[in-house]
């Protein structure tokens, strides 16, 4: 663990903010974009994310995977600059509520874990105010343990890809038809006898 520790405080050192810029390159909608870059650690079998995480506030891109992290630290929800997340290959049993707070999030990668289900609060509003993964457009949850799909993920308006193959999922939620920017959905290797009617007859309507 120290010498993850290190690495991390090196990499905090390389996502300092630059000195600022007379222009500063604008993103979509005319918003600065925010300075950053992007951290894998594989090679130190982590059993825990160190909470030194929390000072990469200009992250973008985190990749952990084949690690045994079991937890994620409430420090990780802090990283309001992150738009790529890779946790596959881990020891993941549950995701925290948490993670929706990460909003300008756009790829999610949770293959390979130990998930049982995904709750609703990530994806779903309960009130007008509740953040969720609204910018996400990867979800990628392949060799879990799901038995279902929160309804609610029709919230994820920019969903283009969902890949949930190798799962213990029986249905489809019936509002993944309402998805309208879906491309790619893979949930091959489940026990789904059919898809949802709304579903196939956007698909034939497509062709």
């Amino acid at each position: 663990m120290p010498s993850a520790r290190r690495a991390m405080a090196r990499a905090t050192e390389r996502t300092s903010p630059p000195p600022p810029a007379v222009n500063p390159p604008k993103a979509r909608g005319g918003q600065p974009s925010p300075p950053g870059g992007g951290v894998g650690l594989e090679g130190y079998s982590l059993s825990m994310i160190p909470p030194e995480i929390g000072g990469l506030v200009f992250l973008r891109e985190l990749v952990l995977r084949r690690h045994e992290i079991s937890l994620l630290p409430t420090e990780l929800f802090g990283l309001d600059c992150l738009e790529t997340l890779d946790l596959s290959r881990n020891r993941l049993e549950d995701l925290p509520i948490e993670i929706a707070q990460l909003r300008r999030l756009q790829k999610l990668h949770l293959d390979h874990n130990i998930l049982q289900e995904l709750p609703s609060q990530i994806v779903g509003r309960r009130r007008s105010d509740s953040p969720n993964l609204s910018f996400l457009h990867t979800l990628s949850v392949r060799h879990n343990r799901l038995k279902k799909l929160p309804r609610e993920i029709n919230s994820l308006v920019r969903l283009r890809v969902l890949l949930a193959s190798h799962n213990e999922l029986q249905e489809l939620p019936r509002l993944v038809s309402e998805l309208d920017h879906i491309r790619v959905i893979d949930v091959s290797f489940n026990a789904i006898r059919e898809l949802p009617m709304p579903l196939m007859n956007r698909l034939a309507h497509r062709r």
